[in-house]
């Protein structure tokens, strides 16, 4: 019933109260639910949206995100089972969650301006607990990628030698957290210290300090957060974002 896609203006942002979006933008035709997962925006100010029920990531140019519409993409990316977080690299790659099909893929920036059938790289993720499902993701300085395994609790770092490559391979995780069965893991954020912000459960979302991302832990003795924060005013926390970025993050946001 509501648009797929909202902009709140900076300015309604400033202050606490209820935002109103300035413009609302639907994808045309599309009828099936979810409709929509993750976003991603690219450096020329285009976006690209990750669409489960579709299967396939769609690609908003600037022109169609500048007012309230009901736009056509005009680039869709196939080969998804289930996409849901996208990420873009230093190189302009993206890189997908494939919850459905349990992958991480990445199609090649020079595949972006135009239809892709299938991604240049489909990783699979072996691990003690099985398969991960890899959902939304995060590059950290190193050019390392992270991500969360909705399933399992598990924050997982694929590290960026992985990351090369064309075709499909498999690969186990450098680092894998486990934290406790009761937070509910969706969005990570890194901030400019190195740290992961995630969020955590009821009420809360948390920190993982950068010693904490260098050891692996199992549901027997799952990781807590060095700092956790508690609100009235958050009810599930969905995602988590910093604005500004790091300067380090490939991010459209990112300091300069």
């Amino acid at each position: 019933a509501e648009p797929l896609l909202n902009r709140f203006a900076p300015t309604s942002l400033a202050a606490t109260g209820t935002a109103v979006p300035d413009r609302k933008i639907n994808l045309a035709g599309v009828e099936c639910l979810p409709a929509g997962a993750g976003i991603a925006l690219a450096p020329d100010g285009s976006m690209w949206v990750s669409s489960p029920c579709l299967q396939k990531i769609v690609h908003l140019s600037a022109d169609m995100l500048s007012q309230s519409a009901d736009v056509t993409p005009d680039v869709t990316l196939a080969g998804v089972e289930s996409p849901h977080g996208l990420a873009f690299d230093k190189n302009g790659h993206l890189w997908v969650g494939d919850q459905g099909a349990a992958r991480l893929r990445r199609y090649d920036a020079s595949h972006l301006p135009t239809n892709a059938s299938n991604a240049d790289l489909s990783i699979e993720i072996s691990h003690l607990a099985g398969t991960l499902s890899p959902g939304t993701l995060a590059f950290d300085a190193d050019g390392s990628l992270w991500f969360v395994d909705f399933g399992g609790n598990i924050i997982a770092k694929i590290a960026a030698a992985d990351l090369l490559g064309s075709g499909n391979k498999t690969v186990s995780p450098q680092v894998a957290i486990t934290i406790g069965v009761l937070a509910l893991l969706e969005g990570i954020a890194f901030d400019e210290g190195g740290g992961l912000w995630v969020a955590y459960s009821q009420g809360k979302f948390a920190r993982l300090s950068p010693v904490q991302l260098t050891a692996s832990t199992g549901a027997g003795m799952p990781t807590i957060p060095e700092v956790i924060i508690e609100s009235t005013s958050v009810g599930y926390a969905g995602n988590v974002a910093l604005y500004p970025a790091p300067a380090f993050s490939p991010l459209y946001s990112r300091l300069p």
